[in-house]
């Protein structure tokens, strides 16, 4: 049962991972899709195309479409990073001469080892350019480097990633090689990315970034993580984990457009995996930041007690019940308002400098569509690119967006 957990994977980065099942997609198989709404290099770019009309089928079957990514250049680095406790473990891809530096920033559950996040560092290395990656800033094994506090306050989080950034270009093989840095950011990692675009604009940043892409940011994190509460409040109880894993067996066809597997058992799949990691970092935060939240057990049940608790929680409830609570209290804040919207995408796109490109789908599961409508009417000035389908990052691998991200730095 754990080998079949683990093969259904990650994806949804927000908050949230993602259901897993076997997917077999060319890029040259796609079903031609109109044009996305917003191009800024449309004629420097092939034909966007995407198979599947629904978001959340869109999203798995982009993710699990990612396999056997060959990247032996990728090797493992430690950093002495500033605030940490000990060395700091990336991987990176360096050139054996001057060049740009791209750092891929993950998203909620990522770590660079996995197809999916090598994929677009193994993009840009073999277009010439250094790479850096790490794993996502808020996994329980980063917080455990950092003990910076409980997980969930992006901003904070980013703090540390401007200082492993740092860190990496004066202690890495690549020191004193970096001609330029470009930031890629997916999901979770898009907010960061935004952020460090925000403190670039701020001169807040001990080295300076020369263009930014924020792939399928959440709108707004806050409604993401309810969009998934309310998926496992639907579904709690229908499938079994058997069930589940079993959907890895469906090969989607291309040449259809519509979802193969029923909304419920997608909504089912997508909150149970999420889940799967929730009650983990709920006990871990409970327990290392001295909360109070869960009830205990005896010297012997603890950890079992406080782990039962932990997972009946949501990931709003983890939000409101622990998260914002603890910073709203360690900085002093009135209400958590600020914390909330200081994530809000509109809002970090108008901080960011001009050089800030934002990229999502109208279809992505992880925003409302009277969200996503607003935000649309907000970008119609703005370098935002919003294509037609494709859900949370379900348009990973294809040949638009290979291309799209060559332009950060105009490598090509």
């Amino acid at each position: 049962m754990g080998n079949s957990v683990k093969m259904i994977g990650r994806v949804l980065t927000l908050s949230a991972l993602m259901l897993a099942f076997s997917c077999v997609m060319a890029a040259d198989e796609a079903v031609k899709q109109p044009a996305p709404a917003t191009v800024p290099e449309a004629g420097a770019l092939p034909p966007y195309f995407f198979p599947w009309r629904d978001g959340l089928f869109a999203s798995a079957a982009g993710f699990v479409g990612v396999k056997d990514v060959c990247f032996p250049c990728q090797k493992t680095e430690l950093l002495n990073v500033c605030g940490m406790c000990n060395q700091f473990e990336v991987k990176a891809a360096v050139q054996s001469g001057p060049a740009p530096l791209v750092v891929v920033l993950l998203g909620v559950g990522g770590r660079p080892e996995e197809d999916f996040s090598k994929l677009w560092p193994s993009w840009f290395y073999e277009n010439g350019c250094h790479v850096l990656t790490f794993q996502s800033t808020f996994l329980q094994t980063f917080n455990s480097r950092t003990n910076h506090g409980v997980p969930g306050n992006v901003w904070a989080e980013t703090e540390y990633v401007k200082s492993i950034i740092d860190a990496f270009i004066h202690q890495s093989s690549a020191a004193g090689r970096i001609t330029k840095i470009g930031v890629v950011g997916m999901s979770y990692g898009g907010v960061e990315a935004l952020m460090l675009g925000t403190m670039a604009a701020d001169k807040k940043l001990p080295f300076e970034i020369a263009a930014i892409q924020a792939y399928s940011p959440p709108i707004r994190i806050d409604r993401s993580a309810k969009i998934i509460d309310g998926w496992h409040a639907e579904t709690v109880g229908k499938y079994s984990l058997i069930e589940l894993a079993k959907l890895q067996k469906i090969q989607p066809d291309p040449t259809n457009p519509e979802s193969p597997i029923e909304q419920d058992k997608l909504k089912a799949a997508v909150s149970t995996i999420f889940r799967i990691t929730l009650p983990a970092l709920v006990a871990y935060s409970d327990t290392e930041y001295s909360l109070g939240r869960l009830p205990r057990g005896d010297e012997f049940t603890d950890k079992y007690v406080r782990l039962d608790y932990a997972s009946k929680w949501t990931f709003s409830k983890f939000a409101y019940g622990m998260s914002y609570p603890y910073w709203q209290k360690k900085l002093g804040l009135s209400s958590v308002d600020p914390l909330i919207l200081a994530a809000d995408l509109s809002a970090l796109i108008e901080k960011n400098p001009a050089t800030t490109e934002v990229i999502l789908a109208q279809d992505d599961p992880l925003n409302y569509p009277a969200d996503m409508d607003a935000f649309k009417a907000f970008a119609k000035d703005k370098r935002v690119t919003i294509l037609p389908n494709g859900g949370h990052l379900g348009y990973v691998s294809l040949p638009w967006t290979h291309a799209k991200l060559l332009t950060l730095l105009n490598a090509k």
